[in-house]
This record gives structure tokens, sequence and C-alpha cells, in this order.
């Protein structure tokens, strides 16, 4: 067998998608991980303690930074005399699921942003609809509160 990476024209690193943030005044770099990224760092996850994910795990968070930002962690986390870790505040773990928090919670498109606007086929009409009235108790209870 043989596989081959079919070249696409359309693709390209998304740079543009980056994310700058200080960290103990220094400015950071990281760039929106790839899906296969993304995949990579979910099977980590779950894997948990094993010291083979763990080193896939820090790789990753290099892997996702600008080279200034990779120099100023490597570092961080090669000084025996820094408080900067793996975990604890400010660490390696807090900023990659700050990351991946930022990261999921980007507005995706909706289904009507794919679609054409519709045309109108006849004339609007400029007559005016008048609301119905609302007799439930729980539409009371919202405008008393009010």
């Amino acid at each position: 067998m043989e596989f081959t990476t079919a070249a696409r024209e359309d693709w390209a690193p998304e740079d543009d998608e980056t994310i700058t943030f200080p960290h103990d005044e220094t400015d950071v770099t990281f760039y929106r991980p790839t899906s296969a990224q993304l995949a990579i760092l979910a099977a980590t996850s779950v894997q948990g303690n094993d010291s083979e994910a763990a080193g896939t795990y820090i790789a990753l968070f290099f892997e996702m930074m600008d080279s200034d930002s990779q120099r100023y962690f490597r570092g961080r986390l090669f000084d025996r005399n820094d408080p900067f870790d793996l975990d604890g505040p400010g660490g390696v773990q807090e900023i990659m699921e700050a990351l991946v928090e930022h990261w999921s919670a980007r507005p995706t498109k909706q289904p009507s942003d794919y679609q054409p606007p519709r045309s109108s086929t006849g004339k609007s009409s400029t007559a005016r609809t008048r609301a119905k009235a609302s007799t439930s108790s729980a539409s009371r209870r919202v405008a008393s509160s009010q």
C-alpha cells in the first residue's frame, strides 16, 4: 500500500488566526490549532498521566506558538528557580485550557450564511399586525418583576 497527501490549492496554515496575550508581562502569541492538533490534544487528555501523552501535550503546546513565545516558555520551563510550571496559576495546563475554551467558543456560521437571500415574489404588505395580549401568569410575573 502507498498513500500520498493530495495537494490542495486552498490549503494554507491559518497564521492569521492567532491570539496574543500577556504572560507575566511578556506578550505571547498562539496559533489556532488544526483539527488534527485538536484531535491529538483530546487523545492525550484521555490517556491520563502516561509519560508519552505528557510529552505529546507539551510538544503540542510549543507547536501552537510563535518562535518568540517558544523561546520565552522554554527558558522559563528549563529554569529550575522559576515558579512557572505545568500546573498551577499561569502554568501550561491553565494556558492550554484557556486557549481551547477561546477557540471552541468561536461563533460558527449559521445555515442562513450559506443560502442566498430569498427574492421577493410579490408586493410586500404595508398593513400593521396587532400583537396578541398575553394572559398567562408567567407573562404577568415577568412584567411585574421588572
